[in-house]
């Protein structure tokens, strides 16, 4: 007697690691905040991909240049495009832009958001608030981006740390591009 097996062609993602929208040319997205505010953190271009900007600079892949670095934003929540739980990644000017719609230091937990990029992939990331909230006490918890961020990088969490910080107001988030 044969009994079939649980096969599975897609070998399983890490545990916790979730998709991580990032907003091509023209596309957009409604995305209900599970954040309290965003993770930020510093980047290099590398010419071809994004990597990360290590607080010891001797371990930034390709070497560390300033004029490569770049600030992204990352919000957990829900995509109903994808429907399912993700991350969400912003650009300083987005992530100003959603900063300075909600009064000073507000929660950004509950928000319906509507983000979308303008006409090429390097277009601008616009956010904007899209009704009223839900309250804090029907979201799941918040989580942490970085195991997404690992597996998107296709590195190991090693022991040094990535240059990150909690941001929850405009003037926290980097004038750099």
């Amino acid at each position: 007697m044969s009994l079939p097996l649980n096969r599975s062609n897609v070998p399983p993602r890490p545990k916790d690691v979730l998709w991580i929208e990032r907003l091509k040319g023209t596309e957009s997205l409604r995305f209900t905040c599970y954040s309290k505010s965003f993770w930020g953190l510093w980047t290099h271009w590398s010419g071809s991909r994004t990597v990360p900007c290590f607080e010891n600079h001797d371990h930034c892949i390709g070497g560390h240049d300033e004029a490569t670095m770049r600030w992204k934003g990352y919000l957990h929540g829900w995509s109903q495009r994808k429907n399912r739980v993700c991350f969400c990644e912003f650009t300083p000017g987005a992530a100003r832009e959603l900063l300075e719609q909600v009064p000073d230091r507000q929660s950004l937990r509950g928000l319906h958001l509507i983000v979308s990029r303008t006409k090429t992939s390097k277009g601008r990331l616009h956010c904007s608030i899209d009704g009223v909230p839900l309250h804090a006490s029907r979201i799941p918890p918040e989580a942490d981006p970085m195991a997404s961020l690992w597996h998107m990088w296709e590195l190991d969490p090693m022991s040094h740390l990535v240059n990150r910080s909690l941001v929850t107001a405009p003037e926290l988030v980097p004038m750099a591009s």
